[in-house]
């Protein structure tokens, strides 16, 4: 029990004399620490200090609230502008539906600053575009046992056939029945590989192409 001075008692206020409502929250807060029925200067002291410090804690409570709010809208903020500038990059490219390549807009050139390398199974040479013999540089056959590096090509449009120049001379001359010639390098090569006798019956081959650097 709390131990108070004469003079604390002085201007006491008694409980009884107060309204019920105030008795009540008197009794639930506690307020009469001696239990004599009266609230002196001293638990008047207490209740006001007390409630100084609860007032404090709620001014610190209130300023962490404004500091969260303030920090969502700045995350908000800056999800919104990252969606902005993406698509608003988007708008500046375009990605090639066969190959997957993302090119610039009205360019020829890849966003990428290093060769994108696609290796593709069961492809017919005659049905590659202009743009995708462009960057063709190997030609697998046979399963992958044989391998030419392509350096370049010609179209023959009026018999629709395809001639690759592979790398150390000679060519290979594709038609809509598949590999139908080959002429200096790679016809030693297919030769020893024992691939002349069927070429004609393989109509698609594996290839790797790469997209040009910037």
């Amino acid at each position: 029990m709390a131990n108070f001075t004469q003079e604390d008692t002085v201007g006491a206020i008694l409980i009884s004399n107060l309204p019920d409502d105030i008795q009540a929250l008197i009794q639930k807060m506690n307020l009469d620490k001696d239990g004599d029925g009266t609230i002196n200067a001293a638990e008047m002291s207490m209740v006001l200090n007390d409630y100084r410090g609860t007032k404090k804690d709620n001014k610190n409570l209130r300023y962490s609230v404004v500091g969260l709010v303030v920090g969502c809208i700045l995350l908000i903020g800056c999800v919104f502008g990252a969606s902005i500038t993406a698509a608003r990059l988007s708008k500046d490219t375009s990605v090639d539906p066969v190959s997957g390549v993302m090119y610039s807009k009205g360019v020829e050139t890849t966003v990428k600053t290093e060769p994108v390398e696609i290796r593709e199974n069961g492809v017919t040479i005659v049905d590659l575009t202009d743009k995708e013999l462009k960057v063709l540089k190997h030609v697998i056959l046979d399963g992958g046992s044989i391998e030419f590096a392509v350096r370049g090509y010609a179209r023959v449009v009026e018999n629709n056939q395809v001639a690759l120049i592979v790398d150390g001379g000679g060519t290979l001359l594709y038609g809509e029945e598949g590999l139908v010639n080959a002429t200096g390098v790679a016809d030693t090569v297919l030769t020893l590989a024992a691939y002349s006798e069927r070429m004609s019956n393989d109509k698609t081959v594996s290839t790797e192409s790469k997209s040009q650097e910037q």
